[in-house]
């Protein structure tokens, strides 16, 4: 929950890489919608996003990245009592953030009909070796407790440096 120009905004860097090279017709809407986010009423914009997702007819795909912790969509390791019973979207923090983070639930998550994971980079190596061997790890993170007992397709789309070794042979 930061602005859009923020380093920290992962928004910002949709839009600078996704959204301001796609001619304005064919733009997503994008929610939450950060270009209206007010830092003085955090609850407010919570609610109203809320509200924007209850307009949306029906989602049939989530796209997530895989941290190197096996995070997903701010949700890490050390908060997991916070994944269940919420919104759509509510706050949660990193250790360690002076900030916020607006994510979305796992339950919510769960209801999607396809999900795929998008994995980048050497540092994500053993998190992507846990979702394709998860008997091999002792603490499950946020992205395979997803995974279990998930009703829908899982994708995972990942470059070389991630999928290095045996993890996708």
């Amino acid at each position: 929950m930061v602005h859009v120009n923020n380093s920290a905004s992962n928004y910002g860097m949709i839009k600078a890489f996704l959204l301001e090279k796609l001619p304005r017709k064919n733009r997503p809407k994008i929610i939450p919608q950060m270009e209206r986010f007010d830092c003085s009423n955090h609850e407010k914009f919570l609610q109203n996003t809320n509200l924007l997702m209850d307009e949306i007819p029906h989602l049939s795909q989530a796209f997530l990245g895989l941290g190197a912790d096996g995070h997903i969509a701010s949700l890490f390791p050390e908060r997991r009592s916070a994944f269940i019973d919420h919104d759509f979207y509510y706050y949660t923090e990193k250790q360690g953030e002076s900030f916020q983070r607006m994510t979305l639930s796992i339950d919510f998550l769960r209801q999607m009909p396809e999900i795929t994971f998008l994995v980048s980079g050497k540092s994500k190596h053993s998190a992507l070796k846990s979702l394709m061997n998860p008997q091999s790890v002792k603490q499950q993170s946020p992205a395979l407790q997803l995974i279990k007992n998930y009703p829908g397709k899982v994708n995972i789309l990942s470059d070389q440096p991630s999928c290095s070794g045996k993890v996708c042979a």
